[in-house]
């Protein structure tokens, strides 16, 4: 075969497209589980409970510090591997990350990798072309 051939992988789920089976099968169920009941809980809390001034700042200061783990930890550290950082670095924003609840730092940023790879196909986990509900919830469920 010619270098400039480039031979594209077989995947187990070439063979059975995903769109085939029926809805049902289709579903992950831990994280449809998981996606909704956390937002209940959250409403059925702020409906029940006082929010307290120091609740709230508790709250913003996760949030922020969750999305930096994300960002700074998840994105860039692991799935582009844009900079290089000392372990105690990568301690705190590997748990930083994790309190976002988007999955292991191997299988987000291997997602990530996939979606980059092939940014607007059929193949793209986050296809924006599947719409805007696909692209940022309903490729998790």
């Amino acid at each position: 075969m010619p270098a400039s051939v480039i031979e594209r992988p077989t995947y187990k789920h070439d063979k059975v497209p995903p769109e085939t089976r029926p809805l049902l099968q289709r579903i992950h169920w831990v994280h449809v589980i998981l996606l909704s009941s956390t937002p209940l809980l959250a409403l059925y809390g702020a409906m029940t409970t006082a929010l307290q001034t120091k609740t709230l700042a508790l709250m913003v200061i996760v949030y922020l510090i969750s999305g930096l783990g994300i960002t700074a930890g998840y994105h860039r550290l692991w799935s582009h591997v844009s900079y290089e950082a000392s372990y105690p670095l990568q301690v705190f924003l590997a748990l930083a990350g994790s309190a976002a609840v988007q999955g292991s730092i191997f299988w987000w940023s291997r997602d990530h990798r996939v979606h980059h790879r092939y940014t607007d196909t059929s193949r793209d986990p986050y296809n924006a072309l599947e719409g805007f509900w696909h692209s940022h919830m309903g490729w998790m469920l």
